[in-house]
């Protein structure tokens, strides 16, 4: 028993670290990570290595989606922050949320998104339903400048970079 034991937990170390000595890394040597990131389009048109860039803080300025528009309250902005590991977070009018994001060249999908469960008022809560059903919907995106359109079959989602 015990020797079975022992050869489980060698065998889960090997996998562990087979896997972790793998990770992000195209060229098995660590460099494409470092030079995707170091390339980004001088254009303007929001491009990292071929990808759409999302990274950074973000202000809904306007939106519609398949639960209608996405009210813009002055007092209870929608906004979005993207770090380099493809995290989501910030505020949906009422309730700050987070999860995940992926982008493929221009193709853009969100993960499954959390939120916290503060009671909303209703103009707020609408906008906030109205919105995280957009994200929901996303599937493609583009940038020019500090401007980011995030489109789906029913979305339009138009946010401008701050700061």
């Amino acid at each position: 028993m015990r020797t079975a034991r022992i050869l489980l937990v060698l065998a889960v170390a090997v996998v562990l670290t087979a896997a972790c000595s793998s990770a992000g890394s195209d060229a098995g040597d660590g460099t494409a990570d470092a030079t995707a990131d170091a390339t980004a389009d001088a254009s303007g048109d929001g491009t990292v290595g071929g990808d759409l860039d999302l990274t950074g803080s973000w202000r809904l300025d306007q939106g519609d989606g398949p639960a209608g528009e996405v009210e813009i309250i002055p007092t209870a902005r929608v906004t979005m922050e993207v770090d380099a590991a493809s995290g989501v977070t910030g505020s949906a009018s009422c309730n700050r949320y987070s999860g995940t994001v992926v982008v493929d060249g221009s193709s853009v999908r969100f993960g499954p998104i959390a939120t916290t469960r503060m009671a909303c008022a209703p103009r707020p809560g609408a906008a906030e339903a109205a919105y995280l059903a957009a994200l929901g919907d996303v599937d493609a995106g583009s940038r020019t400048g500090d401007e980011l359109t995030l489109t789906g079959p029913d979305t339009r989602l138009v946010f401008t970079q701050q700061g």
